[in-house]
């Protein structure tokens, strides 16, 4: 059903595309897959092997072959709909455990003929096929923070003066968890900066206050949306503590219950002093601020916690 579904949409973008082009389009081809591909279960992550750095976590195209690295099942499918966590709702509540949930090590190969940007479209016919993976995407009313003037108004530098950006670069949409960004998104211009007592910095010379709701949204339990009102370009920066985020990530996973089909964040998180993120948003003058706004999210109709054999 789900491949009929995506054939006949397919479909409809090429016949759109043909009568604003005054060409009549044939319908396209069944949308590609893997020529071939293995899953293997993994387990839970090993905070040891991480820290040595013996787990694989980042994915890699060579040539037709694609690794995925060690990815759980919410990572895979954020990667296939080009969707944040915070932008997946709905199915069983394991989805979104953070800590001790399986993973798995996909190797996979393309067609001859694909190219790089076409992997997320496989990988969701590859979930459909081997974990049973039936997902829509609609718009709903959807836990969100917006971000917004605090009360003593904005406390902006000016962006530094350079080349320009490219158009609607800053308005783009951040890489999925486990992406790399693309070149001019927002989330491509910030720079990283580590402390020895792990803190952990953002800073970017030269955004727009809708890009920094962007990238801030991967870094907070819910989509971020820019309600300032503030135009132009400014120096933003945001950090956190690496400990506490971990420590605020095991509490989620302690608390029952799920909120928009997502785990409920941890009490009183946005308005806690000692959650960093927040502080750093203050620091600059702005706010986040939980509210209910229409948002477009992928709805998991169905998945299975394991896939079927090789």
């Amino acid at each position: 059903m789900l491949k009929i579904c995506i054939i006949r949409i397919a479909a409809g973008l090429a016949v759109l595309a043909g009568a604003a082009s005054g060409q009549v389009t044939k319908p396209s081809e069944p949308p590609l897959s893997f020529e071939v591909a293995s899953i293997r279960s993994l387990g839970p992550l090993d905070r040891t092997d991480l820290i040595s750095g013996k787990v694989h976590l980042g994915m890699s195209i060579d040539r037709a072959r694609v690794d995925f690295g060690s990815r759980t099942l919410m990572e895979l499918v954020c990667l296939a709909y080009r969707a944040r966590p915070n932008e997946i709702v709905g199915g069983p509540a394991w989805l979104y455990s953070n800590f001790d949930v399986e993973r798995f090590e996909i190797l996979a190969k393309m067609p001859d003929d694909a190219r790089p940007e076409q992997v997320p479209e496989m990988l969701q016919a590859l979930l459909a096929e081997r974990f049973k993976l039936v997902a829509h995407r609609e718009k709903k009313d959807t836990s969100v923070y917006a971000l917004v003037v605090g009360k003593g108004g904005p406390k902006l530098k000016e962006a530094v003066p350079g080349p320009p950006a490219p158009a609607g670069a800053a308005e783009a949409s951040a890489a999925p968890q486990g992406a790399e960004p693309k070149t001019g998104d927002a989330a491509s211009r910030l720079r990283m900066k580590v402390g020895e007592n792990g803190e952990v910095r953002y800073e970017s010379d030269s955004m727009s206050l809708a890009g920094f709701a962007t990238v801030l949204s991967q870094a907070v339990d819910r989509p971020v949306v820019d309600q300032t009102g503030v135009k132009g370009n400014y120096q933003v920066s945001y950090g956190f503590s690496l400990s506490a985020q971990l420590e605020a990530l095991e509490n989620a996973a302690r608390e029952p219950g799920q909120q928009d089909g997502n785990p409920a964040p941890p009490p009183g998180a946005a308005s806690d002093p000692r959650s960093s993120i927040f502080s750093s948003v203050q620091q600059l003058g702005l706010k986040l601020e939980p509210r209910k706004l229409p948002w477009n999210v992928v709805v998991i109709d169905h998945i299975d916690n394991t896939p079927t054999e090789n």
